[in-house]
């Protein structure tokens, strides 16, 4: 029979190695412990906006498929202002556990280059994507009574009289003015933008025929639009749309790669657990799939989306990109 001993080198890499087994395997047990375990308490989705609207609408949607599924509350936390930087700014500075969740929108894209360094969060470094839950249309809206009829109205009159051509949107920065200041450059019009604070404000004086073209959210003018009151003149997108299959798309209009679509989804603070992101995920992806959740929002036009955390990041930073060379082109300031 051989002899074998261990000298005194050999022992401790063999303990060594027995320990970090032990450990390897301890910490993937108590990894799937504490998965199988999320949520154990309330989750907070951070609205950046206020009650009521949208975006509202859309947390409320899914925080109640959370909450049905897993039994824990999910908490809507409205934080308005500041170009939805306070709710951005709350959670990229909460604790990355998945229990604070941003509802995210295009501004999470377009701040950095519209504040400059003046945030005080890094929308690229302080969020992880968790899942887009749906895209949201814009248009090119104008009165009833316009002499506007299609797009092609629209370039024409706009270049015939450079710079007389005003047009509202319902924020600096947002994508209704984005996409606007997209189709400019595109057609190579000279627009003066009119913002105003939100869809209301542009929807009444469009409706009222002080405003001679919109670029504004779609969903709040579908009942205008049906009732003769608005003429939308475009989808601002490549495709029209099933609940208004007669608007045209920007693609009908001669604009083939044109996209000036919103979106909302859900980020997380960056540094969230990996298992955690893609049990949110998996989620928010069932929850999209609802026919209520589905009848809820595509009635008015949304698309629902529900992607990977991986789809969703890779939208952003394509997002991101083109958002904030435009800005930066067309000098967009928030004054």
């Amino acid at each position: 029979m051989n002899s074998y001993s261990l000298n005194r080198r050999q022992f401790l890499q063999l303990s060594a190695a027995a320990s970090l087994s032990a450990s390897t395997i301890g910490g993937r047990l108590w990894a799937q412990e504490r998965i199988d375990d999320f949520p154990s308490k309330p989750i907070r989705i951070v609205v950046p906006y206020t009650p009521g609207g949208v975006s509202d609408q859309i947390a409320r949607a899914f925080g109640a498929g959370m909450q049905q599924a897993w039994g824990q509350p999910v908490i809507v936390d409205n934080r308005p202002g500041a170009a939805t930087n306070i709710g951005n700014s709350a959670v990229a500075k909460a604790k990355a556990d998945g229990y604070t969740l941003l509802l995210s929108t295009p501004t999470l894209s377009s701040n950095g280059a519209l504040f400059s360094g003046k945030l005080g969060y890094d929308p690229v470094k302080d969020f992880t994507g968790v899942s887009c839950l749906v895209r949201n249309p814009n248009a090119m809206l104008v009165p009833a009574g316009s002499p506007f009829k299609t797009v092609a109205d629209v370039i024409a009159w706009g270049k015939a009289h450079p710079g007389d051509l005003t047009y509202g949107h319902p924020g600096t920065g947002a994508i209704p003015h984005l996409a606007a200041e997209l189709f400019a450059v595109t057609a190579g019009l000279q627009m003066t933008p009119v913002p105003y604070k939100g869809t209301a404000p542009v929807m009444a004086d469009l409706l009222g025929g002080q405003l001679p073209l919109a670029f504004d959210n779609f969903p709040g003018y579908l009942q205008h639009v049906r009732s003769g009151k608005v003429r939308a003149l475009a989808i601002l997108g490549s495709e029209r749309l099933s609940v208004a299959p007669q608007i045209p798309s920007m693609a009908d209009a001669g604009f083939k790669d044109f996209d000036g679509t919103g979106w909302s989804g859900i980020s997380a603070p960056a540094g969230t657990p990996r298992p955690i992101i893609d049990k949110l995920s998996a989620e928010l992806q069932r929850i999209a799939e609802l026919p209520r959740v589905r009848s809820q929002f595509e009635t008015t036009g949304f698309t629902l989306v529900g992607n990977s955390p991986a789809e969703f990041d890779r939208w952003l930073d394509s997002e991101l990109k083109r958002w904030s060379n435009l800005i930066l082109t067309r000098n967009i300031r928030l004054e």
